[in-house]
C-alpha cells in the first residue's frame, strides 16, 4: 500500500502506472492459479481464504491505480477540450478595429503552427491512455461522451478556421475602405487649410484684426486636429503595411 500511495502521490509517467496496473493483475492471477491447498510432510493446509485475501488485495491495489489514472484521462481531456473552445472563441470573434485585426492574425498562427501540433500530440496521448482503460475498465456515459467530444475536436478545427480567414480578409477590407476615405478627408481638409493659410497674406484691414486671430486659432485648432488624424492613419497604414 506504502508503494502505491507514494507512487500515486508524485506526478507519474502513463507507461509506469500501465505498468505497475499489469504487474498487480498478473500477480492477482498468478495468486488465482495456485493451488488452494498446501501439501507438506505432516499436514496438509486449506489456502483459499489466503488467496481469495491476497487476490482482493491485488485487485484492490488495481481498483485505486486505476481510478487514478481515469481522474488523470479526464483532467487531461477536459484540459484539451478547454483549449480548443478557446481558440474556437478566439478564432471566430469579430475584431473591432486594425489593432483587434492584427491580433486575431497572430492568435491564429500561433494556434496553427504551435498550439494545436501540440494539442494533437495530447490527443494521441490521451488515445492510447483510453486503449489501455478500455481492456481495463467501465466507462459511464457521461466519461464516453467525453472521450469522444476529445477525440472529434481535431476534425472540427479546419471550418472553424476557414471562417477565421473570411473574418479577416472583411475585417481587413472593411479596414482599408476605412482607413482610405479617412486618408482622402484629410487630404481635403489639408488643401482647405492651405486655402485658408493663403489668405493670410490678405489681411491687412486694422479694423478686422480681431477676426483675424480668430481665424488663426480656428485655423490651428484645426490643424491640431489633422495632425492627430494624420498620426492615426500613419499607425493604421504601417499595421496594413501600405
Amino acid at each position: 500500500q506504502k508503494e502505491i500511495d507514494s507512487f500515486l502521490a508524485k506526478e507519474f509517467e502513463m507507461d509506469d502506472i500501465f505498468e505497475i496496473i499489469l504487474r498487480y493483475k498478473e500477480v492477482s492471477r498468478e495468486i488465482a492459479l495456485e493451488d488452494s491447498f498446501g501439501h507438506y510432510h505432516l499436514i496438509d493446509l486449506n489456502v483459499e481464504q489466503l488467496k481469495s485475501s491476497l487476490v482482493y488485495i491485488c485487485n484492490g491495489f488495481v481498483s485505486q491505480l486505476l481510478l487514478a489514472l481515469v481522474e488523470l484521462h479526464k483532467e487531461s481531456n477536459n484540459e484539451i477540450i478547454a483549449e480548443f473552445e478557446n481558440i474556437k472563441t478566439r478564432a471566430l470573434k469579430q475584431p473591432e478595429d486594425t489593432p483587434e485585426m492584427i491580433d486575431l492574425i497572430s492568435f491564429t498562427t500561433r494556434a496553427t503552427t504551435e498550439t494545436i501540433p501540440r494539442l494533437h500530440n495530447d490527443i494521441r496521448t490521451a488515445a492510447k491512455r483510453l486503449f489501455f482503460l478500455l481492456d481495463h475498465y467501465f466507462f459511464n456515459d457521461k466519461e464516453i461522451e467525453l472521450n469522444k467530444v476529445t477525440l472529434n475536436w481535431p476534425s472540427k478545427m479546419e471550418p472553424i478556421f476557414e471562417e477565421n480567414d473570411d473574418i479577416v480578409a472583411e475585417a481587413k477590407k472593411q479596414g482599408e475602405t476605412f482607413l482610405g476615405d479617412r486618408r482622402e478627408k484629410v487630404m481635403i481638409d489639408l488643401s482647405k487649410l492651405m486655402k485658408k493659410v493663403e489668405e493670410f497674406n490678405e489681411c491687412s484691414d486694422m479694423d478686422m484684426m480681431g477676426q483675424y486671430v480668430k481665424d488663426v486659432m480656428q485655423v490651428q485648432k484645426k490643424l491640431n486636429e489633422l495632425t492627430g488624424e494624420i498620426e492615426f492613419i500613419n499607425r493604421e497604414e504601417e499595421l496594413f503595411k501600405w
